[in-house]
């Protein structure tokens, strides 16, 4: 859903460009595996002028860079930054100054006893990765002491994030907040209001 009204936005920002000649092109992976991505960074790099991409960082997805800018190719970042060398550019916000906002308002809302859960797309989304360190972070500064329980993963998959919210929730009788850093956003909301 998001990625497909990002599409939809990029679509419509090119098309009022009066100056810019372009035809965006959009492909949509439905896995988190580094090859399956890498294979699309190829083919879509052999047909375009430039890419972004949303991966998750690893070094397949790295070497297909590689390969597009060797090429001439320039492949952005978009949304989550990747660690290739070859990277042109990063597109997105700074997730670890998000997370830092986060915990900062987490710490004014929730009561200043009990348990704080945090649900993860996954650590290979770097900025996923980096949302969860501010948030960290900044709970430390605001709240030391506070219970922070250990981060549940769930692949960024709705199906899984709405088990790994219900575990959250039946397994922490004191939780009074959960930080969530990822897809999969109606699997945590189905898993709350159930609750």
């Amino acid at each position: 859903w998001v990625y497909q009204r990002l599409a939809n936005a990029l679509r419509t920002a090119v098309e009022d460009c009066r100056n810019v000649r372009a035809e965006p092109v959009f492909s949509f992976v439905g896995s988190l595996s580094a090859a399956g991505l890498a294979e699309e960074i190829r083919r879509l790099g052999s047909e375009a002028d430039a890419l972004a991409v949303v991966s998750v960082d690893h070094p397949a997805v790295s070497a297909a860079i590689a390969e597009c800018t060797a090429r001439g190719l320039p492949v952005y970042a978009l949304l989550s930054p990747l660690r290739a060398p070859d990277i042109a550019g990063y597109v997105g916000i700074d997730g670890f100054a998000a997370g830092r906002t986060a915990g900062w308002a987490m710490a004014r809302i929730a009561p200043s006893r009990g348990e704080i859960g945090i649900l993860l797309g996954s650590h290979r989304y770097l900025g996923q990765e980096a949302n969860e360190r501010g948030f960290r972070s900044a709970m430390l500064d605001y709240q030391p002491g506070r219970v922070i329980r250990d981060t549940i993963v769930y692949l960024d998959d709705e199906t899984v994030a709405y088990g790994a919210a219900q575990e959250l929730l039946d397994r922490s009788s004191g939780l009074v907040g959960i930080y969530h850093s990822g897809g999969g956003v109606g699997g945590v909301a189905r898993a709350l209001e159930e609750s």
